[in-house]
């Protein structure tokens, strides 16, 4: 599937999040910021409880499990349903 009209590209963009230690999730958005002429950083926002939890929200020293879901690309065309989750600690 070719992505070309805006709200298909949009689509790409965002990305389901779950808080699996508490049992939560939301979704993220995906922004690259430029750093130089050579290199840039991609970065995931979203909303604080997504990612601590409504209990802990206003607690960042406690660890938490995410996974992130990521659409995947094959021969350069995206196919829904087609993705790969990572997981990691906070």
């Amino acid at each position: 599937m070719e992505f070309t009209r805006f709200e298909e590209q949009i689509f790409l963009t965002t990305t389901l999040i779950e808080n699996v230690t508490d049992n939560e999730f939301g979704t993220g958005f995906f922004i690259q910021k430029k750093i130089d002429d050579k290199s840039s950083k991609i970065l995931l926002f979203s909303n604080k409880h997504v990612f601590w939890g409504k209990k802990d929200k206003n607690k960042s020293d406690i660890e938490k499990t995410i996974k992130i879901t990521f659409h995947k690309k094959d021969e350069g065309k995206y196919k829904l349903g087609d993705i790969k989750q990572i997981k990691g600690d906070l």
